[in-house]
């Protein structure tokens, strides 16, 4: 009878370790997921209104300091997650910084544009005659392009929603962008 009661005892309080052991991982694992995907140097641009298009591809660039040719454009690195409709772009080589992008860009004011193109494609027309031409499909409406400027105040680690659908016709016309809460 006594040597039962030890038994029991040994085999719950081995249970209630392995339990106990078993939380912590579950724990750690669960905080070290959730600080991956959060990441301080990184700006997202989660892209919203986009209708029953699809995307073919996006490019940002940064429009700034002038040369003696106009305005100095530079294509940005940055990183299309389709499947959410996000684009991620670190702006500062791994470091936390804040972008300004701004009409008023160039010269010596040291401020930028950002310019963000989307190229969609429209299921609804049929670009078969085509044959892959670029030319032809934009021609008959098979694709288009959307193009503005992302105005603001940038800064790594947050989110921007941006309507595709704000864009309004016209040079320098820029996208409402709004920063998504945490």
């Amino acid at each position: 009878m006594i040597f039962t009661n030890i038994e029991r005892g040994f085999y719950q309080r081995i249970l209630l370790l392995g339990m106990f052991l078993l939380s912590i991982v579950f724990l750690c694992g669960t905080v070290t997921a959730d600080t991956h995907d959060a990441d301080n140097s990184v700006i997202t641009f989660h892209l919203t209104d986009l209708g029953d298009d699809d995307i073919l591809r996006v490019s940002l660039m940064k429009e700034g300091e002038s040369s003696k040719n106009g305005m100095v454009r530079q294509e940005q690195n940055i990183e299309f997650i389709r499947d959410r409709n996000e684009i991620r772009w670190n702006p500062c080589n791994d470091n936390e910084c804040m972008i300004f992008s701004s009409k008023t860009a160039g010269g010596k004011t040291g401020r930028d544009q950002l310019i963000l193109t989307i190229t969609f494609s429209n299921p609804k027309v049929d670009v078969t005659s085509c044959s892959g031409d670029p030319t032809c499909e934009r021609l008959k409406g098979g694709t288009y392009t959307k193009s503005g400027m992302l105005d603001g105040i940038l800064y790594t680690g947050k989110t921007y929603a941006v309507s595709a659908s704000s864009l309004k016709a016209g040079v320098g016309e820029a996208f409402e962008m709004q920063e998504m809460p945490a």
